[in-house]
């Protein structure tokens, strides 16, 4: 008995749609082909399903198309605004880490990197402040440091809970816009060229 090939794997869905109709109208009054298995009805229905579906398909993608190229096109401006904002950053903290840091931005690392490695910060406390709201912290310098980033948890104290709060230049600092009566804990981390030193052991507080 002699195969017939269709080789249907070899084919884009335009070319099938072109040979199932082609095949379809050939068999169409064919005295040779009386019943044909599955109907012609089903062959041109399942040929229109598929073209109905590329044609979907083919408006789809083009609208894709069009938001592809927007999206491009609002990243470049995206990359020049931050580009020019970073200029900014970089001119304004004139080459103070923690400036840069505070801004929640990475300095470029030095040629020529530092090995001194921070200690983590010592004796920090944290205490009532002033006003309703607020927190004061304060703990030891340390002379390798430019900066400090505070991390601030609401208790019970939880791995994925600590959130960053405020990056200092000095050794203390006040956090404000806190809810009174909440207990809370407080870390500090020192920063420099090298990066940051281990977090500090934790501080806690209930907010006046």
């Amino acid at each position: 008995m002699k195969k017939v090939v269709l080789n249907l794997k070899q084919l884009t869905i335009l070319e099938k749609i072109e040979k199932g109709n082609q095949q379809k109208t050939a068999m169409t009054t064919n005295p040779n082909f009386t019943t044909p298995n599955p109907s012609l009805t089903v062959v041109g229905n399942d040929i229109d399903a598929l073209e109905t579906a590329n044609n979907a398909y083919e408006a789809a993608k083009s609208v894709v198309d069009e938001k592809l190229a927007i999206l491009n096109q609002k990243e470049v401006i995206y990359d020049n605004t931050m580009t020019k904002l970073a200029n900014y950053v970089e001119n304004t903290a004139d080459g103070n880490i923690a400036i840069i840091l505070s801004a929640a931005m990475k300095p470029k690392a030095d040629s020529t990197k530092s090995t001194t490695v921070l200690n983590k910060p010592e004796n920090v406390s944290a205490s009532a402040g002033d006003a309703a709201g607020s927190v004061d912290l304060q703990w030891n310098s340390d002379p390798k440091s430019s900066g400090y980033n505070i991390e601030m948890c609401f208790d019970p104290i939880e791995a994925t809970k600590w959130a960053f709060k405020k990056t200092s230049l000095k050794s203390s600092c006040t956090i404000t816009g806190l809810v009174s009566g909440q207990k809370v804990w407080f870390r500090v981390c020192a920063l420099n060229s090298v990066g940051e030193s281990a977090w500090s052991n934790p501080a806690w507080v209930t907010v006046p």
